[in-house]
């Protein structure tokens, strides 16, 4: 978590993700006027896309895909069904490609 040291970090005054969390920082998009929540949702789900898309072009997964709260504190999202269900798919399919990445590496020295 130091500037100098860590790429990912960024000038946003929090000190781990706890304390983004109790600062709201990566709030579940839960309202009284459904519009609101599914734009949430919706933009919550498109910075996760960006983020595996970025991941795939090359960059770290710690710094891209992991570097949203919502991945990382999963149980965080239980309540918001459709929320969670993505966070989920998506760390899946990441599980998924980092599994056939590492398998293909290893049937390629024996061949």
């Amino acid at each position: 978590m130091d500037p100098k040291i860590d790429s990912g970090v960024k000038s946003c005054g929090y000190r781990s993700v706890e304390e983004a969390i109790e600062n709201n920082a990566a709030s579940i998009p839960f309202n009284h006027e459904r519009t609101i929540d599914v734009q949430c949702t919706i933009d919550v789900m498109d910075h996760l896309l960006a983020c595996v898309a970025t991941w795939h072009m090359g960059h770290s997964l710690a710094q891209t895909v992991f570097s949203c709260i919502y991945l990382l504190k999963l149980e965080r999202t239980s309540l918001h069904a459709l929320l969670h269900s993505f966070c989920r798919i998506v760390r899946a399919t990441c599980n998924s490609v980092i599994s056939v990445v590492s398998d293909t590496r290893v049937l390629m020295r024996f061949c």
